[in-house]
């Protein structure tokens, strides 16, 4: 015979709980009675835990800041005796609660995070979530950006961090919520110094600058000038950059064509020593930078750049000159 919790009473030999609940959990004496010999009994625990419903969802402190400490937890499976075991990348692996400490993480220990909880009687059950990690020593801008006036100034940061809030400040008063700086039709008076302030989710405020150099450029042109006369010279006429020359002299002294090019730019200079020339894109970032010498003309093959519009800085002894030209 068989007692137990709440009453519970069978003469079968073997112990049987059909459709079996958590209420039915405690101890079952089994009693024998052999005759000509005094009865004895075992007692039995018995422990049925409830069968989960859902799966957990795990939670974590992410973003988190690179050098901090992870932590991860999920509400505890109800029952006695569950386990659980935590899974993450580079075979980040734990065992024992619903909770864990992973300290001094890095960017390579962002990923899914998945748990596993075995529940006595009723099997496991898993889920899982992503974290993400955040170093703000990637964080860069560029430290310059030289654009012509009228040509949108676009300032790119990276990375793009997740949980992040961006912001720009600049000359005479401006400033912009958004990631990428960007002002159309930009003017000269829109040069200057802008700082990036990136509130990095986890980590804190950090701050990057970027000086803006917006210069008024004219457009090269090609009259009177063909691909195959190198010393045909085109009207380049636009105002020197910078310098301490006379700018209608720089002005007349160098010429670049065709305007539109392809696959070749032909420059040729008289009068002033040029030092240096730099092949820009758009945002003033150098392409190709190449060293004149003693030479008075030079030939730059473009034929493997892309169809757009490129600055030509063209620095002197006396002056610099910066040049619009497009490839076609």
């Amino acid at each position: 015979m068989w007692r137990g919790p709440n009453g519970f009473t069978t003469a079968d030999r073997n112990l049987t709980l059909e459709n079996s609940t958590p209420a039915q959990s405690g101890t079952y004496t089994m009693c024998t009675f052999v005759p000509g010999c005094p009865a004895s009994h075992i007692e039995f625990p018995v422990v049925i835990n409830p069968r989960p419903t859902i799966y957990n969802t795990p939670t974590f402190n992410t973003p988190v800041c690179q050098g901090s400490t992870l932590t991860g937890s999920v509400i505890p499976y109800a029952g006695t005796g569950v386990t659980y075991v935590w899974n993450g990348p580079g075979g980040f692996s734990t065992s024992g609660g619903n909770t864990f400490s992973f300290p001094n993480v890095t960017t390579a220990n962002a990923g899914n995070y998945t748990y596993y909880a075995t529940v006595p009687g009723c099997g496991w059950y898993s889920a899982r979530a992503a974290v993400t990690v955040n170093n703000p020593n990637l964080l860069t801008a560029p430290a310059t950006s030289n654009i012509c006036a009228g040509t949108t100034l676009t300032v790119t940061p990276t990375p793009n961090y997740s949980g992040v809030t961006w912001r720009w400040d600049g000359p005479n008063g401006f400033s912009s919520a958004v990631r990428v700086l960007s002002r159309t039709n930009a003017q000269v008076n829109m040069s200057g110094v802008y700082t990036l302030t990136a509130n990095i989710a986890g980590c804190g405020a950090y701050n990057r600058f970027t000086t803006v150099t917006v210069t008024a450029c004219k457009m090269a042109n090609n009259e009177g000038g063909d691909d195959n006369n190198n010393n045909t010279s085109t009207d380049n006429t636009s105002d020197p950059i910078s310098g301490n020359g006379n700018s209608n002299d720089l002005n007349t002294f160098f010429k670049c064509y065709p305007n539109p090019f392809s696959d070749q730019l032909h420059m040729n200079w008289n009068g002033y020593e040029v030092s240096r020339i730099h092949l820009m894109d758009i945002q003033g970032k150098t392409i190709m930078e190449r060293f004149s010498g003693d030479s008075r003309e030079m030939v730059i093959p473009t034929e493997n750049l892309s169809a757009g519009v490129y600055l030509l800085n063209v620095e002197t002894t006396t002056g610099i000159l910066t040049y619009r030209v497009t490839r076609q």
